[in-house]
């Protein structure tokens, strides 16, 4: 069980690395299409000169590679549509581990530790009911320190999918936008212009299906931890060690 003030320290590393990454994402992919819409502009001063069937060839793999930016841009405004979401979970995370979970576990001890010593020279009945009461108090912190600690792995399980989703997909827009500013060196001569749309078609499609497919698996993690959200409504629901839903009390009555 790691401590609450390192689990709020890896939360805010995470916060982190998920702002850098749109740092990269959107400014990135906004560059993204204005260098494809100045690579068609190049491509289509002298596609032209090329031929009926070059052409042909020209129009099509920048249609494919129209086609994959498309898909790169709409889980990019995706992504943008719930940073903030992300970010206020992630506020919440930590604020779930200095508000709740570090000043419950913290009772622990305190339910079995006097602040009168004499305590312990106490005996007879009214001592063995008070250390009954003791007993049920602190199974009671026990257990809430138990659902404190099982909200703070799954809040961080969600924390880190969508961090992690975030980084892929800014390494997507990045590798994409480096492979378009390459092609746009190479169409420079009418002769190159096929054959460096047919490598940029080519390694865009590699770039975009290996990557989806791992933001996929990065997907996949995210549906299962939310899948979870009834395990913590089980957690919070669970009123085993309170009885009547309350706060087992030394003297009722």
């Amino acid at each position: 069980m790691a401590p609450a003030n390192e689990l709020e320290q890896a939360i805010l590393e995470q916060k982190s690395m998920f702002l850098d990454a749109f740092q990269a994402i959107e400014p990135g992919a906004e560059l993204l299409v204005a260098k494809f819409n100045e690579l068609v502009g190049e491509v289509g001063q002298s596609a032209w000169l090329l031929g009926p069937a070059a052409t042909f060839m020209v129009r099509r793999d920048l249609g494919d590679i129209r086609d994959a930016l498309e898909q790169v841009i709409a889980k990019v405004k995706y992504a943008l549509a719930h940073q903030v979401p992300v970010l206020s979970l992630i506020s919440a995370g930590v604020g779930w581990l200095a508000e709740v979970k570090r000043p419950v576990s913290n009772l622990s001890v305190a339910t079995v530790r006097p602040d009168n010593m004499n305590f312990a020279k106490w005996i007879g009945d009214a001592a063995n009911a008070y250390n009954a009461g003791v007993a049920i108090q602190r199974a009671a912190v026990d257990e809430v320190t138990t659902k404190a600690e099982f909200i703070s792995k799954w809040l961080f399980d969600v924390i880190t999918a969508n961090v992690d989703y975030a980084i892929g997909l800014a390494k997507v827009v990045t590798d994409v936008l480096g492979r378009i500013i390459q092609a746009l060196l190479k169409v420079g001569g009418v002769i190159t212009i096929p054959w460096a749309l047919v490598q940029l078609e080519e390694s865009i499609g590699d770039i975009v299906e290996g990557s989806f497919n791992y933001l996929l698996t990065i997907e996949q993690r995210l549906y299962d931890a939310l899948a979870r959200m009834r395990d913590v409504a089980g957690q919070i629901a669970d009123h085993s060690k309170f009885p009547n839903g309350k706060w087992p009390q030394m003297v009722t009555g």
